[in-house]
């Protein structure tokens, strides 16, 4: 994330408003969304957790990346 310049706001940014985006079959329960975000596609993996906090979910991050997409 830091070498993207990216902070935890656009990554919830990119998990409740971006589009689904992925590529190969991963794991059950798995999100892959993208979002178009200042002239790039940013990509974020979250897997749900074992653990829960308060009653809640707990989901993990497991990648945050840049993609190559065509312009639109």
């Amino acid at each position: 994330m830091l070498t993207l310049r990216l902070d935890l706001e656009v990554v919830l940014l990119v998990l409740e408003d971006g589009f689904d985006c992925s590529r190969s079959p991963r794991s059950a329960g798995t999100v892959e969304r993208c979002l178009r975000w200042k002239g790039k596609v940013v990509k974020v993996v979250a897997v749900p957790s074992v653990v829960q906090w308060n009653g809640e979910e707990i989901w993990l991050v497991i990648h945050v990346g840049e993609i190559h997409a065509p312009q639109a």
